[in-house]
């Protein structure tokens, strides 16, 4: 089993190296502490249509997705669950947790046997900043494709 965590000061604490982790941790937390959360993330409408392909296979295609800008992060498609294929996915057994976003359940996509772990997620019941997103799946791998017009 997979798990991605998010680590905070008082968990680097308990790794091997706890002292280069606790100051990146440190690092990382005056940054996002000198912004606020409403700087943090934006989310827009996509222009257009969406589509995401693993070779032939098209996943999902949409006109409704949505595209999550965060600080330090490259922009996220976010597409409604209804326009995934989602015999596709296959949930898999990682979680992560976001304080800005909350927490996360990935899904391999498996077609013909073949498999790409966690290639995707979502955030089912995310916080109230970021609601835009519930029942959306965000994709992230290297073997997929994902169009977007804008």
């Amino acid at each position: 089993m997979v798990r991605r965590t998010v680590v905070d000061a008082q968990q680097a604490t308990t790794t091997r190296n706890p002292v280069r982790l606790a100051g990146i941790v440190r690092r990382l937390s005056r940054q996002t502490n000198a912004m606020s959360d409403t700087d943090r993330i934006a989310i827009h409408d996509a222009a257009g249509t969406s589509q995401v392909f693993w070779g032939e296979h098209q996943i999902a295609k949409t006109t409704a997705a949505r595209v999550l800008a965060e600080t330090g992060y490259p922009e996220r498609l976010y597409i409604p669950m209804d326009a995934v294929a989602t015999d596709m996915l296959v949930v898999s057994d990682t979680m992560t947790h976001c304080p800005y976003k909350g927490d996360a359940t990935y899904y391999h996509v498996h077609i013909d046997g073949e498999q790409l772990d966690d290639a995707a997620w979502c955030y089912a019941r995310p916080i109230d900043a970021v609601a835009a997103i519930a029942g959306h799946l965000a994709f992230d791998h290297h073997a997929l494709t994902i169009e977007r017009p804008d």
